[in-house]
């Protein structure tokens, strides 16, 4: 069966419209006073932004007006991108001829679609796209490429498999249909992976007219691809990481100057965000459901080598690692079926040789990327990404110290919010909260409780169990957070 999906409906209560062009108003071109880039606005609101080129020479992105080479037609309601002549010095033959143009918006910390009708090229020599990235500048970056299209039906070796590309059609030889749905990474290690559409899919859509495509964005859940409403291609937690995205159109032409541009038309993008789903009227807060909900029988799993900082169990809990990622559940039990051994000895090895390195979440009580952002000179210190040595940081200062390492846990407001914890130094209340305190549904910081997390959701005490609120915890981080769940009145 065919899974397809229609685009929200205008008052739609499950999504907003967050962003929308459909290019029939008038553009003024202006620039930005921050970078001095191009810019077309609308009714004095910035909406697009011409990157310009980046000559090699010195790495910054040169200005260059917005409408050489975006033009609008607004009777038609139509954009049109043609490249311009590449003028950095550094490319003596001035053959890759480019347009580029990127949303002002950024869009993040939720579930999105992003969507554009645009004209499926069959002309040949340059490469069109309607895709998503983190804005430039902001060092590493995360690639969504919701439709890029070559022009060709048939391209020999186009999508076959390398080292740092996995591709659909793994390492056969070809041939490739021109259209395809792409993400990568360039955070370490560096991850990718090509959708090539199949020849039966692309063939109907190289008719050189207007076809919407369009991507729902879950952060930590999955990257899901549609072509008319049609899903083409689904990618799993692994590849939806959360950073912020900015959406992008480009145009590039590999020619000579006597060899005439090709243009890449659009006629129009649009941005939904995804409603959180409305919680019943707050009737109880945190600790008015913990005494409803009552305390959770748990089981600590003990780590191989409680003496390496890596596995204490501030650091990393089994449990909530294997539950918090299902992509580690899925690689765990795979383990046990090939190779046997004990599920949560696969799930530590994960944590050791990936999940430091990917910089996720070993417990609800430190996730390393969250201490690099909230402690900046640490960050400064280890290096924005050297997750390694944030453990190491953590445990050896940083829980004396006070410092903040999860959304579930802020040691003054718990000592604060709990009398018989007055007076406990910052690592005995971080060691309660682990031991006794997530089981008693406590609230360790003013953005999660617990209690109320579960009190709130019967989905969730269904699934888990009432008063089982690690489990709660694990959910938010997978899924409830990408849902706009809330987590306090």
């Amino acid at each position: 069966m065919v899974s397809q999906a229609t685009l929200p409906p205008v008052g739609d209560p499950s999504w907003t419209k967050v962003f929308e062009d459909g290019f029939n108003l008038a553009h003024e071109v202006g620039t930005d006073p921050n970078d001095g880039m191009s810019v077309y606005t609308v009714g004095g609101a910035p909406v697009w932004k011409n990157l310009g080129y980046k000559p090699i020479a010195d790495g910054t992105w040169k200005p260059r007006p917005m409408n050489e080479c975006a033009t609008i037609d607004t009777a038609a309601g139509i954009l049109t991108l043609k490249p311009f002549p590449n003028e950095d010095p550094a490319d003596a033959s001035k053959t890759l001829w480019r347009c580029r143009i990127t949303s002002t918006a950024q869009f993040g910390s939720g579930t999105y679609i992003f969507a554009a009708r645009i004209k499926v090229h069959t002309s040949q020599g340059h490469l069109s796209s309607f895709w998503l990235n983190t804005a430039p500048g902001a060092g590493a970056t995360n690639e969504i490429d919701v439709i890029e299209n070559s022009g060709q039906k048939s391209l020999a070796n186009g999508c076959k498999a390398t080292t740092s590309m996995p591709t659909n059609h793994g390492t056969v030889d070809g041939p490739y249909y021109g259209l395809n749905h792409t993400y990568y990474s360039s955070y370490t290690p560096k991850t990718g992976y090509k959708h090539c559409l199949s020849q039966s899919a692309t063939n109907p859509l190289m008719d050189n007219q207007f076809h919407t495509f369009h991507a729902e964005w879950a952060p930590g859940q999955h990257i899901k691809f549609y072509t008319d409403g049609v899903l083409s291609a689904t990618y799993g937690p692994q590849y939806a990481k959360d950073t912020p995205l900015n959406a992008i159109l480009t145009n590039i032409d590999k020619q000579t100057a006597g060899n005439p541009a090709q243009d890449f038309q659009v006629n129009w993008v649009k941005v939904w965000k995804k409603n959180p789903p409305p919680p019943p009227p707050a009737v109880c807060d945190n600790d008015c459901w913990r005494a409803q909900l009552g305390t959770q029988g748990y089981t600590y799993i003990q780590n191989s080598n409680m003496s390496d900082p890596r596995l204490v169990r501030i650091i990393f809990d089994r449990k909530f690692y294997a539950a918090a990622y299902p992509d580690v559940r899925s690689w765990a039990e795979g383990k046990v079926a090939t190779q046997g051994g004990n599920f949560y000895d696969h799930v530590q090895w994960h944590w050791l040789n990936y999940g430091i390195p990917w910089g996720r979440a070993g417990s609800a009580t430190f996730d390393p990327i969250y201490y690099m952002n909230v402690q900046p000179d640490v960050s400064a210190a280890y290096g924005w990404n050297n997750y390694a040595g944030a453990i190491n940081h953590f445990v050896s200062y940083g829980r004396f110290e006070g410092r903040r390492a999860s959304t579930f846990f802020e040691p003054n407001y718990y000592r604060a919010r709990y009398g018989d914890l007055a007076g406990w130094a910052n690592w005995a209340v971080l060691d309660h909260f682990t031991v006794n305190g997530m089981s008693e549904g406590r609230q360790g910081s003013a953005e999660f409780g617990p209690a109320y997390y579960m009190g709130t959701y019967a989905d969730l005490r269904a699934a888990y169990g009432s008063n089982n609120y690690r489990a709660g915890m694990s959910h938010w981080y997978s899924n409830g957070r990408a849902e706009g769940r809330v987590a306090v009145p």
